[in-house]
C-alpha cells in the first residue's frame, strides 16, 4: 500500500505542476494531496505542521487564483468578459506552442473586453490587467508546485 501512496503522490505532484500552468487542472490542491499521501508513508518524513502550512497556503492560492485576474483587471477598468477571454485564450493558445501560451491570454482578454462593448482604446488596458492577474496567479501556483516537489524530495532524506 505504501508504494501505491508514493507512486500516486509523485503522479499528483507532476499533475499539480502542470496544473500550475493550465487553468483547468487544480494544481495546488493536487500538489497538497500528494503531500498528504506522502505523510502517511514511512519512507517520507513530513511533519504535521508542514501539512497545515501548505494546506493554508493552498487555500489562499486557490482563492487568489480566481480573484486576482478580476481584481487587477478591474483596477485597470476591466470586466469579467476580459478575465474569461484571458482563460479561454490560454486554452486556445496551448495549441500554438510557447508563442500561443504567451499571447493567447492577451488576445483572449482583448476579445473579451471588445465583446463586452468596449472600444479598442478602453479594452487594451483592461485586457493587459486580466493578463497580469493571470500571470501573477500562474507564478504563485508554480511556486507552490515547486515548493511541494522540493518538500517531497527533502522528506526522503
Amino acid at each position: 500500500m505504501e508504494y501505491f501512496f508514493i507512486v500516486s503522490a509523485w503522479l499528483l505532484l507532476v499533475i499539480g505542476f502542470l496544473g500550475a500552468l493550465l487553468p483547468l487542472i487544480p494544481g495546488p490542491p493536487l500538489s497538497f494531496l500528494a503531500l498528504v499521501l506522502l505523510y502517511f508513508t514511512e519512507r517520507y518524513d513530513l511533519s504535521e505542521s508542514t501539512l497545515w502550512i501548505m494546506g493554508i497556503i493552498m487555500l489562499l492560492l486557490t482563492i487568489l487564483d480566481y480573484t486576482l485576474p478580476i481584481q487587477i483587471s478591474r483596477k485597470m477598468n476591466g470586466s469579467r468578459w476580459g478575465t474569461y477571454g484571458c482563460a479561454l485564450g490560454l486554452l486556445v493558445g496551448l495549441f500554438f506552442g510557447p508563442i500561443g501560451f504567451i499571447f493567447g491570454p492577451v488576445i483572449g482578454a482583448l476579445i473579451g473586453e471588445l465583446m463586452s462593448g468596449k472600444n479598442l482604446e478602453q479594452a487594451w488596458p483592461s485586457a493587459l490587467g486580466a493578463f497580469l492577474g493571470f500571470l501573477t496567479g500562474t507564478m504563485l501556483k508554480l511556486g507552490y508546485a515547486l515548493a511541494a516537489i522540493t518538500l517531497a524530495i527533502l522528506a526522503i532524506w
